[in-house]
């Protein structure tokens, strides 16, 4: 009887719960379709997340300055905290440790500090973040209407970047002015200075005093002589600073002739130096008792020399090479020497003779010697006018 009762109950139980289900079948499924769908949902975002994304849309770039001397710019911060924060998320960086990048936050660093397990996800993060590299084609000397490619590309496929080129046309930038290279050696003109065979090129003048930069230069600026021909190039700092100011010149380089430089031997007083090389001669070998000199005067030999480059500091040395014959009672020598003076030029192409300074040689029984050691000295031989 007893267990004839309970058969009735649970039966009763069964009869409602499928009476009840039969009532709420649609919210049941509709209740289990959701989990489903939830469930499904979770591991597709899941699947999404680990999978490599797509840089172009967070790029940005902005073209700037003239046209055919255009500069890019792009917003490379943001670029580098993307793949930072991509590569985190790849090596599955705690939520609260990803708000906190987001935010900038300095806690971030200290969570890092005292939860090593994330600190060790931190420093995967940054093996996959070293697996990323982008570059532009070009991001200098840009024109209106060129297409600039930036280039995505990975080392591994475990990066967190997908490989990608995208194009970026250039526009934007303004209109340039031209400059003519002729023009420009008009207003910051070179000088030329020195005597023929011995002119040299100051760029005292060739300076824009605004800019503080000099405008012209050459690699051959000294011993010159009429009808050489030097080549003036535009200084790459002084073409960078036209280009940032919106003008090109036409040309980079432009020959220069050189002429109407004067002979040394136009120095009125030059001459007045040779009769003082004898002197200085003679007073080094002056007869005596018991020996005896014979002084012969073979050649002149002259130098120009300068270390200012307004010329200020120019000199001419003329020396002379004598033949020195000394007697004595038991026998005769013959040796050669140098003689001469250092002589500073005057503002008036004079020489300053009252401070000129003696120039000479040790003896050598050698004259082709002594001729040598002076052209190795950039001694030049001298003929009287």
């Amino acid at each position: 009887m007893y267990q004839r009762r309970i058969k009735w109950k649970k039966e009763i139980y069964m009869e409602s719960m499928k009476k009840l289900f039969e009532e709420h079948k649609k919210i049941a499924i509709m209740i289990i379709a959701a989990v489903v769908a939830l469930i499904v949902l979770f591991t597709a975002y899941r699947i999404y997340d680990a999978q490599p994304k797509k840089l172009g849309s967070i790029v940005k770039v902005e073209f700037k300055g003239y046209n055919g001397d255009g500069t890019l710019d792009c917003n490379y911060e943001e670029i580098n905290r993307e793949i930072t924060l991509l590569s985190l998320k790849k090596a599955r960086m705690s939520k609260e440790g990803i708000e906190l990048f987001k935010a900038k936050d300095k806690e971030f660093y200290h969570l890092l500090q005292v939860n090593p397990d994330l600190a060790t996800k931190y420093e995967t993060s940054i093996m996959y973040a070293e697996m990323v590299h982008y570059k532009f084609s070009k991001t200098s000397e840009l024109s209106n209407g060129e297409v600039i490619t930036l280039e995505v590309s990975v080392d591994s496929k475990d990066a967190p970047v997908k490989p990608q080129k995208i194009e970026f046309k250039v526009k934007g930038l303004k209109k340039n002015t031209g400059i003519s290279i002729k023009d420009l050696l008009k207003k910051y003109p070179v000088e030329l200075s020195g005597y023929d065979g011995y002119g040299y090129l100051s760029f005292d003048k060739s300076v824009d005093k605004k800019a503080e930069i000099e405008v012209f230069e050459a690699d051959d600026a000294d011993k010159l002589k009429n009808g050489d021909k030097v080549e003036l190039k535009v200084t790459d700092e002084y073409i960078s600073y036209l280009r940032s100011n919106g003008k090109r010149v036409d040309k980079k380089k432009i020959e220069y002739k050189v002429e109407g430089l004067k002979s040394v031997t136009d120095i009125k007083n030059l001459d007045e130096i040779l009769p003082k090389n004898d002197d200085l001669a003679k007073s080094n070998h002056e007869n005596s008792d018991y020996k005896t000199y014979t002084i012969e005067r073979l050649n002149d030999f002259i130098k120009f020399t300068q270390s200012g480059s307004d010329g200020s500091s120019a000199q001419i040395s003329l020396v002379s090479v004598y033949k020195i014959t000394s007697v004595t009672s038991y026998n005769t020598n013959t040796d050669y020497y140098y003689y001469g003076y250092d002589a500073y030029v005057k503002k008036d192409g004079t020489l300053d003779l009252d401070t000129a300074n003696k120039v000479s040689s040790w003896s050598s029984k050698d004259y082709e010697k002594v001729i040598a050691e002076l052209k190795t000295d950039n001694y030049k031989e001298y003929t009287r006018k």
